[in-house]
């Protein structure tokens, strides 16, 4: 789980759009430039925080008419013959421009975020709102519970089937002072997948040398680790007395290989459409593949104790279980008590991580989404992948790495980009 947001969008926001053109290419490129120079309300993980930079932002009505005024641009090339790059940059382009327009809009009366998107004015316009940016299209929220519930629904049969063959999950843990021990478990992960990654995946030379280190963030933080991409580094975050051995394999695939840093440095000579200029919709591929990852762990020789796997299945079920009270919060407007009942009644296992979660969905609404929706929408392509007789995975995580930097939304045009070379 890649938490260094900040980061990502400047990777991914900071990009230079270099992709063969059918249509003008000058036309195109003068889009582009005209995108890079517009004004934006700029998505955070905090949505209080978000709101309060929003309503500093100044004229609304200018930054509106520049909204409008490039809209009308892309609407002059809907009917030209574009190329496949073309058409995924514009489509990008588009999404961000109504996202632009909306917000500004709901701007347009008073808000005031008590940890409930369901009790603002419009609410499901905000709640809309959030889909674009953080999923990169409109997603209902029933289509997101539904999702959540069953990616909910396997992950904890899994778990407990796991559970009742090993008589339960270990708490083997190092003492969060044990620094050094930890950092060296973490490294042992690092060299064991090393040494596999040619069962999954081509082209994996050439990623930089990561690093682990030790977060220097406060027990306010959310999350057990995150990865910043200009460092090339992962940290691990101890926030209690013991850091718990069980979680460190799933922890390493999400945060190192093959998860974000081998996405972050994939070889911008294998990217598909190199290096469009993305939004940020594009976290919820991100997210999404390290995410999916994690399912490979046996074969990049970790879960090699029941514990681990436990752990994984844990996670897995946590986050689908998010996605239900995210959208319970936020878009069905449950009470906290009904969501705690919720929690306890069908994720027992998981109520050491109750209120923790909770405050997280209530301070980063939608963002919980983005893994168990991008896992979703990469297992579905995968599943209809898997039915042609010369499907090979190594060829598929090769094209899906070539396309991680783009909006989720192009996972709809996979077999497209078998064109582009």
């Amino acid at each position: 789980m890649s938490h260094s947001v900040v980061s990502w969008l400047l990777l991914i926001i900071s990009t230079v759009y270099m992709c063969d053109t059918s249509a003008d290419e000058s036309e195109i490129n003068q889009l582009n430039e005209h995108y890079q120079s517009l004004n934006s309300l700029s998505i955070q993980l905090s949505f209080r925080d978000m709101l309060s930079d929003w309503k500093n932002v100044g004229n609304l009505k200018s930054l509106e008419k520049q909204w409008l005024h490039f809209g009308s641009r892309l609407d002059a090339l809907a009917e030209r013959d574009l190329s496949l790059c073309e058409s995924i940059l514009t489509h990008a382009m588009q999404t961000t421009s109504d996202s632009q327009l909306l917000a500004i809009e709901l701007l347009g009366q008073p808000v005031t975020y008590r940890g409930n998107i369901s009790e603002l004015p419009r609410a499901k316009d905000w709640y809309r709102l959030l889909t674009l940016f953080w999923l990169g299209e409109a997603v209902s929220p029933d289509e997101l519970f539904e999702i959540g519930e069953t990616s909910f629904n396997k992950a904890i049969a899994r778990l407990r089937t796991i559970k009742q063959d090993s008589n339960g999950a270990s708490n083997s843990s190092f003492s969060n002072k044990d620094t050094a021990a930890i950092q060296k478990a973490y490294l042992d992960r690092h060299h064991r997948v090393i040494q596999n990654l040619n069962k999954l995946f081509i082209d994996s030379e050439n990623i930089p040398p990561l690093t682990i280190a030790r977060s220097p963030l406060g027990p306010e933080f959310l999350a057990p680790g995150y990865y910043n991409p200009d460092q090339k580094q992962f940290y691990f975050h101890v926030s209690n007395d013991d850091y718990i051995k069980a979680q460190m394999d799933f922890l390493y695939l999400h945060e190192g290989l093959p998860g974000h840093h081998m996405q972050s440095h994939w070889p911008d000579e294998k990217l598909k459409c190199n290096r469009l200029s993305m939004p940020p919709s594009a976290m919820a591929f991100v997210e999404g593949w390290a995410a999916y990852i994690e399912r490979y762990g046996r074969d990049l020789g970790l879960y090699q104790e029941p514990e681990s796997e436990y752990y994984a299945y844990k996670w897995q079920a946590l986050r689908a279980m998010r996605v239900m009270v995210d959208v319970g919060k936020h878009a069905y407007g449950w009470s906290d008590n009904k969501l705690k009942q919720h929690w306890k009644q069908l994720f027992p296992e998981g109520i050491d991580m109750l209120e923790r979660e909770l405050a997280r969905i209530k301070r980063w609404p939608m963002q919980v989404n983005t893994y168990v929706y991008g896992r979703h929408k990469i297992e579905r392509l995968l599943a209809e992948q898997q039915r042609k007789a010369d499907f090979n995975l190594v060829e598929f995580h090769q094209q899906l790495l070539s396309m991680t930097h783009l909006p989720l939304s192009s996972i709809e045009r996979y077999n497209d980009f078998n064109n582009i070379k």
